[in-house]
């Protein structure tokens, strides 16, 4: 069980870290739009997705459990859509923060 743990405490640091980049830059809009913080948002993203994946397909009953299958499928899918967007990535950010 202390497998779990570990990828849990390196999620929350991945959101940590997503919120030192926005902090650094003000906003997330600049954090963006500068191609190093948003390198950097969208390689922790990732490593968000796919460290939820992988805690799904090792201990799925905990996932069920507190009825996060939603969230671990949208994070994997952010993830899988990230690795794959060869126009850039920015393209999902476009979406739900600049176009809403």
């Amino acid at each position: 069980m202390s497998n779990i743990c570990a990828k849990v405490e390196f999620v929350l640091l991945m959101i940590e870290n997503i919120d030192k980049v926005i902090k650094r830059h003000k906003k997330i809009t600049l954090a963006l739009e500068d191609i190093e913080g948003q390198a950097a948002i969208l390689m922790f993203l990732m490593q968000i997705g796919e460290t939820l994946n992988k805690i799904y397909k090792k201990y799925p009953q905990i996932i069920i459990k507190n009825n996060l299958e939603i969230e671990v499928k949208g994070s994997y899918n952010v993830s899988y859509f990230i690795a794959h967007d060869y126009e850039g990535g920015k393209s999902i950010f476009n979406r739900f923060y600049f176009e809403r």
